[in-house]
């Protein structure tokens, strides 16, 4: 299955993934195809978890005001 190339993120997610981006230019020596994978695959996981949480989020409403 082929992800999605850019998956949406919270803006504070954006801004942690912004944080991690500088860091990485600042602190490695890395080349451009691997500070982009290594983005790529921490924007992906974000975006992942995001959802994981917004799911349980409303699962658990759910569940205490019996929707």
């Amino acid at each position: 299955m082929k992800r999605q190339a850019n998956p949406r993120l919270s803006s504070a997610g954006t801004c942690a993934l912004a944080h991690y981006e500088q860091t990485m230019r600042s602190q490695e020596d890395l080349a451009p195809a691997s500070l982009r994978n290594y983005l790529s695959d921490v924007r992906h996981f974000m975006a992942w978890y995001e959802a994981r949480e917004a799911e349980r989020t409303v699962a658990s409403f759910s569940a205490n005001h019996g929707a």
